[in-house]
C-alpha cells in the first residue's frame, strides 16, 4: 500500500503492518452492516446472470446489532435502470484479450472469455452496444 494509505491505518489506531487484524479488531460496535452483492460466482453468491433485457443478482445483508442475515435474489429490468449495465465493447474486447493468455485453453473460463471477445467484436462491426 502507499504511505497516505499507511498513515492513514495509523490516525485510525492500526500501527502492526505485519498482523492479520480480525473482525473484532475492525469493528467496535454493534451497529453495522454489511452488504455484497455478487459480481463473479462465489462460495457465497452468484454473479451476475443476464437474460435479454434483464439481470439477475444474489445479494447478502447482514445486520449485527440483530443478528440478522438476508439473501436478496433481485432481477432487475434493465431498459428502466438510472445506470445501465453497459459496457464500450472496447472495453470489453480489451479485458478478454489481456486475460485470455494467462488461462489455460482447458479451463472453463478460457471458453466463455473466448465469446466475450467473440461478441464483442460482433458488436463493434454492427455498431451496436451491450444489453
Amino acid at each position: 500500500q502507499s504511505e497516505q494509505d499507511e498513515a492513514r491505518a495509523h490516525a485510525a489506531g492500526f500501527t502492526d503492518f505485519k498482523r492479520v487484524y480480525t473482525h473484532d479488531d475492525l469493528i467496535r460496535s454493534d451497529r453495522v452492516i454489511f452488504a455484497a452483492t455478487g459480481v463473479t460466482d462465489g462460495d457465497l453468491l452468484r454473479g451476475v446472470r443476464y437474460q435479454g433485457r434483464t439481470a439477475r443478482t444474489q445479494s447478502v445483508l447482514m445486520r449485527a446489532h440483530t443478528k440478522t442475515i438476508r439473501f436478496i435474489d433481485a432481477i432487475h429490468h434493465l431498459e428502466h435502470k438510472t445506470l445501465r449495465s453497459r459496457r464500450r465493447n472496447q472495453e470489453i474486447l480489451a479485458r478478454a484479450e489481456a486475460v485470455l493468455p494467462h488461462v489455460h485453453p482447458a479451463d472453463e473460463w478460457h471458453g466463455t472469455l473466448l465469446a466475450y471477445r467473440e461478441r464483442a467484436e460482433t458488436l463493434l462491426r454492427e455498431g451496436r452496444r451491450p444489453n
